[in-house]
């Protein structure tokens, strides 16, 4: 983590006609060789999630991280879950030019996800890899969704939102039902006390990559909840952002 750290940024760049089809990047200086963290809010796909992710991506900037907060449509203004994900990878190409306008690696870059927004994260990144469209090294979901099928417990307000996002393309929005083999790294972090999605998800995620042969870690963070991003000041956000820049900091950036 660096002591000081001089920011350039670019707010509100829009890659769609939607008002929360928008971006905002910051750049710190003399990072040409790491990739831009793209940043995904949770919150069930409402609101507006750019505004929610900006915090964490400006705390990763100042940690010395190229990073952008990612809007995208609420789940609300849109047929299903795909139109999301086509706007996380509409948006994480803006992203990047922007980054690397400002000095950032091009073609480089890796995803964050908090919450719901690690099931888009997921989603995203391995279109990404697969099409080539950029290079996503890694993945870090925080609060892991890795399902749109609810779950034994889930709360009814939850599944309904699952039910909208995946109403008839739950295989190709499911990453639990993609092939493991098809996913950069991904670090996974998890309340062991988590009210909303079950840490025993997380761990299954994690071993049908591990079984596939993918870089795959999983760290349970004692007492935490589910929203473990969306304070990036409080002491338990931190200690989870000391894991993902550590992660981070072990991928190959070449």
């Amino acid at each position: 983590m660096r002591a000081s750290c001089s920011l350039l940024a670019t707010t509100a760049a829009a890659y769609g006609d939607h008002r929360c089809q928008a971006v905002d990047v910051f750049v710190p200086d003399g990072c040409n060789e790491v990739p831009t963290v793209l940043c995904l809010a949770g919150g069930w796909w409402t609101g507006d999630a750019r505004l929610r992710a900006r915090a964490l991506a400006m705390d990763l900037a100042e940690r010395g991280w190229p990073a952008a907060a990612l809007g995208l449509r609420p789940l609300d203004d849109v047929e299903d879950g795909r139109e999301l994900v086509d706007d996380v990878i509409t948006a994480a190409i803006r992203a990047v030019e922007e980054a690397t306008v400002l000095g950032a690696h091009a073609q480089v870059c890796s995803l964050v996800g908090s919450g719901s927004g690690s099931l888009l994260a997921l989603l995203a990144g391995q279109r990404l890899d697969a099409d080539g469209l950029l290079r996503p090294r890694c993945l870090t979901c925080a609060g892991v969704t890795p399902t749109v099928a609810p779950w034994d417990g889930c709360e009814p307000a939850i599944a309904e939102r699952l039910g909208r996002f995946a109403p008839a393309a739950a295989a190709a929005l499911d990453p639990l039902r993609l092939d493991p083999a098809s996913f950069p790294p991904v670090l996974h972090i998890h309340g062991d006390n988590d009210p909303a999605v079950p840490a025993r998800l997380a761990r299954e995620l994690h071993r049908l990559l591990r079984a596939a042969d993918r870089p795959s870690q999983l760290t349970l963070m004692t007492g935490l909840g589910h929203d473990i991003l969306e304070e990036p000041s409080s002491p338990a956000a931190r200690n989870v952002l000391r894991t993902i820049t550590a992660w981070l900091g072990q991928r190959d950036y070449a």
